[in-house]
């Protein structure tokens, strides 16, 4: 019994729509109860109800009575006997039944005992209203009295007839229409008045939820809706909640896209003014004519050049990087030996490192190592950490390259020695325009751009990128996953 009511239980929990159908049937039948009750005190019904109580208790004492007649054989010499009989019987009878009075009469009509004061009856009208042949003499006979007869089959008594003194009140359409009137009015009230104290926690609820909502619309986007139940309400709180979480989310994407275009306004606005500001005071001078010699014009021409030169690189730098950080950005990714891949990158950058004095080396596992990558952006990748190996390594230093094969992942490994950076700004290593060298017209070219790029192309393939510093060597790491089909098995 207890399990079937927690099936119900949790099937009502789960299905508003049935809820409400149970809700509704339990007010209906509080509304009828509440009628059938208001009812019960109409002066008709009240008064039918009591006719129909006392007939049945005075048919009961009128068998039982004319039961202990028959079995003790009392004739119609035995009055007094009789008459103790029915003082018992009367005596033990409770409520209107008291007044109970009891008489015998002959097969003729006639009295032959009296059982105290009473009208007496005609036994042939008696006998046709309750064998159902003259009603409406029944009526006339119950008009003021309630009668029982019971047949005295033996000794050739006759019939006991027993009455009740029962006055039918005297009711007016009125009365009737009045009370009617106030059981609809009842039973109306009443089923409101169940149905809310039903409905109270789902009103709560809802009330709960678009409180919620309005608070929500107010940009109160960490304000998360209590999720109650499993039906169709608590369905609702929850996809609202997760309606919310998605909101905040791109509010705070939008947000941080906004810092990152004023950062990248201000930064750009700074790093184009100084090569700017030297290519227009060159061409000042070229137009003013305020040279000395020829050589001296080519000299200011040969700075303007490199000085446009390196603007050039710089907005084909932030052109790449505005469109890598694009959310649309797609990989043309293709499965690649990335040990043969960097065994022919390097071989092409050891001349460059040789022309500056510096070594470079690689170490890479003899057999294929495979991965789904994006081959042009990887090649990138590489080249970003190798230019910026090559400007900041000490002289006659040597620039190492590993490649290690892990379970789950490859990691490659660019160290070279440096100068050396402190703990805290590691990390910053891969913000963009940020320069080891601050000054930013450090003899150094850069954008301050490579490594930023380099971070958003392993981010974009689900890696990690990470630097370590110890004393004056310095260790990039790239972390990149392989799928299951680059695993071997």
């Amino acid at each position: 019994m207890n399990r079937l009511a927690r099936v119900i239980k949790k099937w009502l929990s789960r299905r508003l729509n049935i809820r409400l159908i149970v809700i509704f049937i339990i007010c209906l039948l509080a509304a009828t109860g509440i009628f059938v009750l208001i009812q019960l005190q109409n002066p008709i019904i009240y008064s039918s109800a009591r006719y129909v109580q006392f007939q049945d208790n005075l048919n009961v004492m009128a068998h039982e009575l004319g039961k202990i007649i028959e079995e003790k054989n009392y004739t119609i010499h035995d009055q007094d006997e009789i008459r103790d009989e029915i003082q018992k019987a009367v005596a033990n009878a409770k409520g209107l039944n008291r007044q109970a009075v009891f008489q015998i009469y002959d097969e003729e009509g006639s009295a032959l005992l009296d059982g105290g004061k009473s009208t007496n009856v005609d036994l042939q009208e008696v006998l046709s209203y309750k064998l159902g042949i003259d009603a409406q003499k029944g009526n006339e006979l119950n008009s003021e009295r309630i009668l029982a007869v019971y047949p005295l089959l033996r000794n050739d008594l006759g019939f006991l007839v027993g009455q009740i003194p029962f006055t039918q009140p005297d009711i007016t359409p009125g009365d009737y229409n009045r009370t009617t009137l106030l059981s609809f009015i009842g039973s109306i009230g009443g089923f409101i008045l169940v149905f809310l104290l039903l409905m109270r926690p789902i009103i709560r609820y809802i009330h709960e939820i678009e409180s919620g909502v309005r608070k929500i619309a107010h940009r109160d986007w960490d304000y998360f809706i209590r999720v109650k139940g499993r039906d169709e309400l608590s369905s609702l709180a929850s996809n609202i909640n997760w309606m919310t979480k998605e909101l905040r989310d791109s509010f705070e994407k939008e947000r941080a896209l906004e810092q990152m275009k004023n950062e990248l306004i201000t930064n750009i606005s700074h790093d184009l003014r100084t090569p700017l500001t030297s290519i227009i005071g060159y061409l000042g001078l070229l137009q003013d004519g305020r040279y000395k010699n020829e050589e001296e014009m080519k000299a200011y021409l040969s700075v303007t050049y490199n000085t446009s030169i390196k603007l050039n690189n710089l907005m084909n730098e932030l052109f790449e990087y505005t469109k890598l950080s694009s959310h649309d950005t797609i990989l043309e990714k293709e499965k690649v030996d990335l040990s043969g891949v960097l065994r022919q990158f390097i071989g092409e950058y050891v001349p460059i490192f040789e022309q500056r004095g510096l070594r470079l080396s690689l170490v890479v596992p003899e057999h294929a190592t495979e991965i789904e990558v994006d081959i042009e952006k990887m090649v990138r990748v590489f080249d970003n950490l190798l230019s910026n190996a090559q400007k900041y390594s000490h002289p006659r230093s040597e620039v190492k390259v590993t490649l290690v094969q892990a379970q789950h992942e490859i990691v490659i490994a660019v160290v070279n020695r440096t100068d050396n950076i402190p703990e805290k700004e590691l990390s910053r290593l891969f913000d963009k325009f940020y320069r080891r060298d601050q000054a930013r017209s450090s003899r150094i070219q850069g954008s301050g751009l490579g490594l930023a790029i380099t971070k958003r192309i392993v981010d974009l393939h689900g890696g990690r990128i990470w630097a370590e510093s110890k004393g004056d060597t310095l260790q990039v790491f790239i972390a990149l996953p392989k799928s299951e089909s680059d695993e071997p098995r």
